[in-house]
């Protein structure tokens, strides 16, 4: 609490700052640290509000908690390439921070570390990091660009909650572990791939994700948590893998522009409001010959009962007909089969076919013209209505058949 120390250098010999050694030092401008120095306690720096830049030497292993919590003028960062952790809340608060790169050394990045940066546009994490914990960018409401090393395995609850000016992130295929609300509330978001080792989308992974267009579904999924996509109201389809058995209490509720959904053949539950007031779903794959339980009819909105067929395996429509729930559907046709592809002809249509984000987009087609994508092996992925001339439905990587009308054709999707 020295208010008035402006400046301080640390010799060459000191090997160790302990906790709070210049905390609330709010006129300390300038500080180098010395060589020697292999580790900086708890606070060492916190609410040192005038401080704009630090460089962290390269015999410094280990940073406590806070050591630089609330440094708000705090604008340049350099972290040295002997650090192997980042601790909890390390940098919440410095509201000045516009970068930073985690070296290769470093394996975790504590809970709360980047909390509330809100200057902070661009994050790099090398290959070293295996885990992010929760809340570590939470609210970093100016972060546009992350890049994640291929050695991430583990991203815990909220860790980039709340980052609305994020348009994309790319997931390691090494993560498996994933927490609730992980991207919960990024407004910007607008496409997501989540790798097939990943086993359970948690409780508001991505709801409110309002500009999430295309999302897809790891091979490995087997469980889609409570309300994980709810409110995403731009996703117009979404394709369930085979794998995933259960999908949680109002996991895509208010997907007001979801037009088509595809119900793989391992599914077995459904929770309430899942696919409540989706008001533009009118097409319904279910791929299971045994109807998944629904928990209520509140699964689905009453227009959608009304209004939207559901396609079930050609064996199945009297016993979907029958089902609780099920039988609620007017429209009830018996052609979701894993195939019905006989050939695949040449591309000789206007319509232009690529992939972007792992979604296969085509343009060029005539309103309410009708695209549907399988996967090598007949199994369907998804399909859709075009709307304004263009449409886009996300798959799993392979190559994959996309039918419009009378016409296929092969893409590979990466």
């Amino acid at each position: 609490n020295c208010t008035t120390l402006k400046s301080i250098a640390i010799p060459n010999a000191v090997t160790s700052m302990g906790e709070n050694t210049f905390y609330e030092c709010t006129s300390l401008a300038s500080v180098t640290l010395g060589n020697g120095l292999t580790g900086i306690g708890n606070s060492a720096f916190r609410n040192c509000t005038t401080l704009k830049s630090i460089a962290i030497p390269n015999a410094v292993t280990s940073m406590g908690e806070n050591t630089f919590y609330e440094c708000t003028s705090l604008a340049s960062v350099t972290l040295g390439n002997g650090l192997t952790g980042i601790g909890n809340s390390a940098f919440s608060y410095c509201t000045a921070l516009e970068s930073i790169t985690i070296p290769d050394a470093v394996t975790s990045i504590g809970s709360g570390a980047f909390y509330k940066c809100t200057s902070l546009e661009s994050i790099t994490i090398l290959d070293g990091v295996t885990s992010i914990e929760r809340y570590a960018f939470y609210d970093c409401t100016a972060l546009a660009s992350v890049t994640l090393g291929s050695g991430l395995t583990k991203i815990e609850d909220s860790a980039f909650g709340n980052c609305t000016t994020l348009k994309s992130i790319a997931i390691p295929n090494a993560v498996t572990s994933m927490g609730g609300y992980t991207f919960y509330n990024c407004t910007s978001l607008e496409s997501i791939t989540i790798p097939d080792g990943v086993t359970s989308i948690k409780r508001s992974a991505f709801s409110d994700c309002t500009a999430l267009t295309s999302v897809t579904l790891g091979s490995g999924l087997t469980g889609i948590g409570n309300s994980a996509f709810r409110n995403c109201t731009t996703l117009k389809s979404i394709a369930i893998p085979d794998g995933v058995i259960s999908i949680g209490h109002s996991a895509f509720s208010d997907c007001t522009a979801l037009t088509s959904v595809t119900l793989g053949s391992g599914l077995t539950s459904i929770g309430s409001t899942a696919f409540y007031n989706c008001s533009s779903l009118d097409e319904i794959y279910s791929l299971n010959s045994t109807p998944p339980t629904c928990y209520n009819t509140e699964c689905f909105s009453t227009t959608t009962y009304e209004n939207a067929t559901l396609h079930v395996p050609e064996d199945a429509v009297d016993t979907y007909s029958s089902a609780k729930v099920w039988k609620n559907f007017t429209n009830i046709v018996g052609d979701a089969e894993t195939a019905g592809i006989s050939e695949v002809t040449a591309d000789d249509a206007e319509a232009a076919v690529s992939v972007q984000n792992g979604a296969v987009c085509v343009s060029g087609l005539g309103n309410g013209e009708r695209v549907t994508v399988y996967t090598a092996d007949g199994r369907m992925v998804g399909t859709m209505t075009a709307e304004g001339g263009t449409a886009s439905i996300s798959a799993p990587k392979g190559i994959a058949i996309v039918r419009i009308g009378n016409r296929t054709m092969k893409v590979a999707v990466h």
